[in-house]
């Protein structure tokens, strides 16, 4: 083998990135955001998700703030249970993405059924203002 083991992630100056950490916490997510939406400043809020596998990021663009939300889902769905719980407390959201861990007709061609946790997701994402795409 040659070269040195890649520990961390990979950096490049043309991306900005945002991760989590909290002391005693292996972060399971991360956001890159190309700097050429800077003017827009991109900033983590964690206190508005405050969970090692929820990433919230804002955009500013003229008075309005625009959330982004990206999603770990262990297989014990422990993000996609804390998101809604707390759904009542968010703001609009405009995107949601992330590896949910949960069989839906929605985003599995193969699948013949829907869990109760992708039927609780799905309408999480529609009380906090999002549309399948």
């Amino acid at each position: 083998m040659e070269g040195n083991e890649v520990i961390g992630t990979p950096k490049h100056p043309d991306w900005l990135q945002m991760v989590r950490v909290k002391e005693g916490e292996v972060p399971h997510m991360i956001a890159y955001v190309s700097t050429r939406l800077s003017h827009y400043r991109p900033a983590m809020h964690c206190d508005i998700m405050d969970h090692r596998d929820i990433l919230v990021l804002s955009l500013f663009s003229g008075g309005e703030v625009l959330n982004l939300m990206n999603i770990y889902s262990d297989n014990q769905h422990t993000a996609i249970k804390h998101l809604a719980a707390q759904v009542h407390s968010l703001p609009p959201f405009i995107y949601m993405a992330g590896d949910f861990t949960c069989i839906s007709t929605t985003w599995d061609d193969y699948e013949h059924g829907e869990s109760s946790t992708a039927i609780s997701l799905q309408d999480t994402a529609s009380q906090i203002g999002l549309e399948w795409a």
